[in-house]
């Protein structure tokens, strides 16, 4: 690149910050953050300081990669769009669309969210699946399905928040998809105003510091700490009673249903003392104006979807649904999605009508027991399943029963290594592309320009799956075939092109907030209220009501054997499970960690940055020890994201179990499992 400044924005997570990088002779000289993008003012996280590093990387691919009896073989982009057209097409004339599945992983860029689903639509395919199941999906799920949508939390204006299962100093992400006008400024704004931060974790996360009091939860029993403040919130009638009557269906259902929940039982299921919960209850429902924000804590559970229904009732009968210091539905920048067919019978043939996607645990089992009807090919982008799926020696096999697949990524991955034919692709720091924001402010769309030269030869996802339909005859009406086309197309709703985006970097919409919308067009439900007692899910064989069935049924299993259980973690410096081989973020951390407390210290006879041996009854790890106080004698904590060919590390989901499943979202109980320390 020539030298100067750059303005653009980071994609190496969710929050989409604003960033200047200097470039100097061709290298990246600084980082800075661009203080005029809401999402991080003044504030830049520590993964930037390696984004240089994901483009100049020796272990980066730069060749398409084709399977071959001995190993990979490069080939040329002619070749391996050949092949891909080739194989795909043979698997449509034999099996139909359906026999095609796209899997992709956590969108923290667009172009990761979009790239091939173009090609799917092509063929005729709405088969979708990736890592939704285990994160925020399962808990979007019960807020869509109760109220139509998923709100997001109104820090500034709250006088009471409720942090349930988030670590957001790890994270830096506050709510879904919105702006915050600095994500780390976020509690602090709301302490300086006097606001009061409770925290809802299992463990002493790094955020409790900034809040006010540490609730210490029993993992997997929120769901038993909902329906107990429901029902001391329901008998002590401290519900909103106008809301409650004109704008919900199912109260007098709920009111029934949460009685078993009394305040002794909660706290032999969950450890928290009775008069906490009764005292959390009452702050909660008194504030003039409070929130509870949901984190990916509660994900990876066998209840994900039902506890956080309880999180949605919670701030439904207590009236803080889109009103002001409550969750509140934001407008957003319309877009047209690439792949608008309709996947309700794929999704109910996997028995999970309601989730958003396909879940990939039910596509994995769908592989391995050969179902006739099962997916014969895979185009995995931007995707790990096999690092992120319970049990990873069975997703591999999984995989490995495919006809054909594809993995479009940076670097070599665990899931790359079961391909058949690998494409390389640039990295968003190389490619066009763009972000939409919502934000209590106005919404707005970001532009992503490139910093830094691509290697040679090297292609967008956008070209790749372009390249492809071409041979494949179906490129004919396509709408886009490169980044540029891709965000005209993309934002032609918003009346936003390429070229505007370009010039003015960041661009608001003129959409104001408009305060409890319910009051004039309801909810977007079957009944057009807020559904306490959920038809949907009656109608599809779930409870309607929120149930407290164990986050891991068979967590007592084996427990004479493996007498810890295992709950996991990831370092803020890394993203789900990229950037283990840059050295920005491995300089500061550099192995796997176990966490325990000094009584196992003692116990087990280990020492600080000891290399131990934890194993479950599906697999086991190296671990580096570490401290952490907060936990009790029974809980170790292990980290995730390790285990790619480029780190060569310990990858956790060896050691889950992937035989047991949240009923609605196909969540794995991924948090939770059985493990001992042995011998190394």
């Amino acid at each position: 690149m020539d030298d100067g400044i750059y303005r653009s924005i980071c994609t190496l997570c969710h929050c989409g910050c604003g960033i200047q990088v200097k470039i100097e002779n061709g290298k990246m000289k600084s980082v800075s953050p661009d203080a005029a993008h809401p999402s991080n003012r003044n504030y830049l996280c520590p993964k930037v300081l390696g984004i240089e590093e994901l483009s100049t990387s020796e272990k980066r691919l730069k060749k398409p990669l084709r399977r071959t009896e001995t190993g990979f073989m490069e080939i040329s982009w002619e070749e391996a769009y050949d092949l891909a057209a080739k194989k795909l097409s043979e698997i449509l004339d034999k099996h139909g669309p359906d026999g095609v599945i796209r899997c992709s992983g956590a969108p923290v860029s667009y172009a990761a969210r979009d790239g091939f689903s173009l090609l799917m639509k092509s063929i005729g395919s709405p088969n979708a699946t990736g890592s939704a199941t285990y994160c925020m999906v399962p808990r979007a799920t019960a807020f869509i399905n109760m109220m139509g949508g998923k709100p997001e939390p109104d820090f500034d204006n709250s006088d009471f928040i409720i942090l349930w299962g988030s670590n957001p100093s790890a994270t830096n992400r506050m709510g879904g998809y919105s702006a915050f006008n600095g994500v780390q400024d976020v509690l602090d704004r709301a302490r300086t105003r006097g606001a009061s931060i409770v925290f809802v974790d299992p463990v002493e996360c790094e955020s409790i510091k900034k809040g006010d009091e540490w609730v210490k939860i029993k993992p997997g029993t929120d769901a038993v700490l909902g329906l107990g403040m429901l029902r001391h919130i329901i008998n002590e009638k401290l519900y909103d009673e106008e809301f409650v009557e004109n704008f919900t269906v199912g109260f007098a259902e709920l009111a029934t249903h949460v009685q078993s929940f009394t305040p002794d039982y909660v706290e032999k299921e969950t450890g928290i003392g009775a008069a906490t919960m009764i005292s959390l209850s009452e702050r909660f429902a008194h504030a003039k104006t409070a929130l509870i924000s949901d984190g990916n804590g509660l994900d990876m559970y066998c209840n994900t979807v039902y506890t956080v229904q309880t999180v949605a009732a919670l701030c439904a009968i207590t009236g803080r649904i889109d009103r002001k210091g409550g969750l509140l539905f934001l407008p957003f920048i319309p877009q047209k999605p690439a792949n608008d067919l309709n996947p309700a019978l794929m999704k109910q043939k996997y028995k999970y009508p309601l989730f958003r996607d396909i879940p990939f645990p039910a596509v994995k089992e769908s592989l391995l027991h050969e179902d006739e009807d099962r997916p014969r090919a895979m185009i995995v982008h931007h995707a790990n399943p096999v690092l992120i799926n319970a049990n990873s020696g069975r997703t591999a096999e999984a995989l490995r029963k495919l006809d054909f697949l594809i993995v479009s990524d940076i670097f070599m991955t665990a899931t790359a290594q079961e391909a058949d034919l690998i494409l390389p692709e640039k990295t968003a720091f190389e490619s066009y592309g763009f972000k939409a924001y919502s934000s209590f402010d106005k919404p707005f769309t970001a532009f992503q320009r490139p910093i830094f030269d691509a290697p040679s030869g090297m292609r967008t996802a956008f070209e790749n799956e372009y390249e492809i339909a071409i041979r494949m005859g179906l490129a004919d009406n396509l709408p886009y075939h490169d980044e540029k086309s891709w965000i005209n197309y993309t934002l032609s709703p918003a009346g936003i092109d390429f070229d505007d985006l370009e010039r003015q970097q960041l661009i608001f919409a003129d959409k104001p907030i408009v305060y409890q919308k319910y009051r004039k067009s309801g909810f977007n439900t079957p009944s057009r209220k807020l559904e306490l007692y959920s038809k949907r899910f009656e109608e599809n064989g779930y409870s309607p009501l929120p149930i407290a069935i164990p986050g891991v049924p068979d967590l007592e299993t084996d427990s004479e054997e493996f007498p810890l259980i295992a709950i996991n973690y990831r370092p803020g410096q890394f993203v789900h499970t990229n950037l283990h081989h840059i050295t920005a973020s491995t300089k500061l951390h550099g192995n796997p960690t176990v966490w325990m407390n000094d009584n196992n210290l003692e116990t087990y006879g280990v020492n600080i940055k000891d290399q131990i041996v934890i194993e479950s009854r599906f697999g086991k790890g190296t671990f580096e020890v570490a401290r952490k106080l907060s936990l009790d004698d029974s809980y170790i904590m292990l980290e995730f994201g390790w285990g790619n060919p480029t780190d060569n590390k310990t990858d956790i989901n060896r050691m889950t179990n992937d035989s047991l499943f949240d009923p609605i979202s196909g969540t794995t109980p991924n948090r939770l499992y059985r493990v001992r320390i042995s011998q190394q």
